[in-house]
């Protein structure tokens, strides 16, 4: 039966320290750690409610004379890193998706390679493949990205521990399979 949570605030970190204490969580790669503030929640049923998964992602980490292909967005807290992709379509592989994605966003026709993933969610699965692009169709740094306030950054593999890409537990796959 379909059903949903009702969730109350048992504690809140009201600590000047909660930007140091996210510093840290990525620094040290700890991104999944527990965090602040404390939700209890209890199971509400909801029969009229159809319950549905989450869509499923894929991406492509494109790779080009050791540097990313991210596209750097703006949100209220500043600026982070995205790999391009989007959602699995019905009957479609994670590596029919990536590539789909790259071709829809960027017109890029890509050869995957290495699989990342998968990594779960709450109630979805996502899978990122580095990828070989033919170099004439690469974009160019700082172009528009398919999506609003955004921009396409090449970020150098050696430094990605320094940037806020998402989602964590790739960028740090990424630095530790580019720097090992």
């Amino acid at each position: 039966q379909p059903s949903a949570f009702r969730f109350a605030c048992v504690r809140r970190d009201f600590s000047r320290l909660d930007h140091f204490k996210k510093w840290l969580r990525d620094k040290t790669g700890n991104g999944g750690a527990a965090r602040f503030p404390i939700w209890l929640g209890e199971r509400v049923s909801h029969s009229e409610e159809a319950w549905r998964p989450g869509r499923s992602r894929a991406g492509a980490a494109v790779i080009h004379e050791r540097r990313l292909l991210t596209f750097r967005c703006q949100s209220e807290s500043g600026y982070f890193y995205r790999i391009p992709g989007g959602g699995i379509e019905p009957n479609e592989t994670p590596q029919q998706a990536a590539q789909r994605e790259l071709r829809e966003e960027l017109g890029l026709t890509v050869e995957l390679q290495h699989c990342f993933g998968p990594y779960f969610r709450a109630s979805k699965a996502e899978w990122y493949f580095l990828a070989a692009a033919d170099q004439a169709n690469l974009p160019l740094d700082q172009a528009l990205a398919p999506e609003d306030n955004c921009l396409v950054t090449w970020l150098p593999v050696e430094k990605l521990a320094d940037y806020d890409i998402h989602p964590h537990v790739l960028k740090w796959e990424l630095a530790e399979y580019f720097n090992a």
